[in-house]
């Protein structure tokens, strides 16, 4: 899309298709991608029609970008390949998750209470914010 919203919420499915399917990336400026970006040959980001069109144009014209650019993807794809996912979610939550959730146990409940007020009002505030400066 070529809106201005940072679609924070929004993964990077594109990305991570046109990295498994080996072909270049061709994608609008969303946090999710550039989350993912380490290089030029991620993806080429467009922010307009006329950019978008630019980028097709150049692909077309230069094999090697193109032949670079699926190459690159087909390096990337193995860090969103199902098994490594599955890792990834399994450390977190042997690692992360449930140490942190002992912690919070080991509180008592007006700590954990004021915790989560602080908490919910810190969303609450972000997403004020998003809908104010849109």
């Amino acid at each position: 899309s070529f809106d201005r919203n940072l679609h924070h919420r929004k993964p990077a499915s594109k990305l991570v298709n046109a990295w498994h399917a080996h072909v270049p990336a061709i994608l609008g400026r969303e946090s999710a991608y550039r989350a993912l970006r380490r290089s030029s040959l991620d993806y080429i980001e467009a922010s307009s029609f006329v950019e978008a069109k630019a980028a097709v144009e150049m692909l077309k014209r230069d094999s090697g970008l193109r032949r670079d650019m699926a190459e690159n993807g087909r390096r990337r794809a193995p860090e969103t390949n199902v098994e490594t996912l599955t890792a990834q979610w399994r450390e977190f939550f042997t690692e992360v998750a449930l140490s942190s959730y002992e912690r919070l146990l080991q509180r008592g409940p007006v700590w954990r209470a004021a915790f989560f007020g602080k908490r919910y009002a810190a969303i609450r505030w972000q997403g004020l914010k998003a809908r104010v400066l849109r």
